[in-house]
């Protein structure tokens, strides 16, 4: 079996990519292991719904940043800072090719602060929203403005291992709430 098939999550790309292409934000909950942040932001990237835009997955921290970027990219096997990359403080491996750009919280503010409609951006994925933080919680309500006064197209996913999924979907309004299943080993 190859080894991406083996990935509880991916259950839920079908309905994911559904509730995306009606713009309507996704709200994923999935135990660690199920691959959520290596298989979701790769499935919407090969959907072709973000054509000339990127998509950002914010993580809240550095280390989770750059491994996720260098995982995609090696999953894909496409050399980093290409079509997969990773900005966080002090490092960057980007370029005006990538696609799919990981970085973390702080940096997606400061972007907000050159691009305050998120005009390059066609996704967001908020990736570990249970590490709850008021830095993620302004980030999460900034976009849900954008997306409501300015720009109903810009896509939303929303994922958490651990979150009860009812209060975000309900602050999102017409979210959609999946839930995917992890592995049990022995």
């Amino acid at each position: 079996m190859n080894q991406q098939e083996s990935f509880p999550v991916l259950e839920c790309i079908d309905s994911l990519i559904d509730a995306l292409s009606q713009n309507r934000p996704v709200v994923l909950k999935a135990p660690p292991g199920a691959g959520k942040t290596t298989m979701i932001p790769p499935a919407i990237l090969d959907s072709g719904l973000i054509s000339d835009q990127q998509i950002l997955v914010v993580q809240p921290r550095r280390l989770a940043a750059t491994a996720t970027a260098s995982r995609i990219a090696s999953m894909r096997n496409v050399r980093l800072g290409d079509e997969i990359g990773y900005h966080v403080r002090f490092d960057k491996k980007a370029s005006n090719r990538t696609k799919l750009l990981t970085l973390t919280t702080g940096l997606l503010q400061r972007k907000l602060l050159t691009d305050p409609l998120l005009e390059s951006v066609g996704c967001v994925v908020l990736d570990e929203f249970h590490e709850r933080s008021i830095e993620m919680d302004l980030v999460l309500g900034m976009i849900e403005q954008i997306r409501r006064m300015f720009r109903p197209e810009l896509k939303l996913v929303v994922m958490s291992a651990t979150l009860e999924t009812g209060p975000i979907s309900e602050f999102l309004q017409n979210a959609v709430s999946l839930h995917s299943e992890g592995r049990s080993y022995p």
